[in-house]
């Protein structure tokens, strides 16, 4: 695994604990807030993606499906953290 992948794992899980704990102090739905940051998740990657295949929109012409392969190299993490 690489060092990148780690860290943006810690990060997500850190989000996770920090969100529950802030739901307990303000007495808030703990499920809610994960929720939430699962969401930010999917939304962050998504818009990294498409920020990717945007900027190198020839390479995904051919086959615009591989967009949706998350598991390849290719996000914008500006547009990331937009998302």
């Amino acid at each position: 695994m690489s060092t990148r992948i780690a860290a943006f794992i810690v990060a997500f899980l850190a989000a996770r604990w920090i969100a529950a704990r802030l739901a307990l102090r303000w007495e808030l739905d703990a499920a809610w807030t994960r929720n939430t940051a699962d969401g930010a998740l999917v939304a962050g990657l998504t818009a990294a993606r498409l920020a990717h295949a945007a900027l190198y929109w020839e390479a995904y012409a051919p086959a615009p499906w591989s967009v949706l392969y998350f598991w390849q190299p290719g996000f914008v993490p500006v547009a990331g953290l937009a998302g």
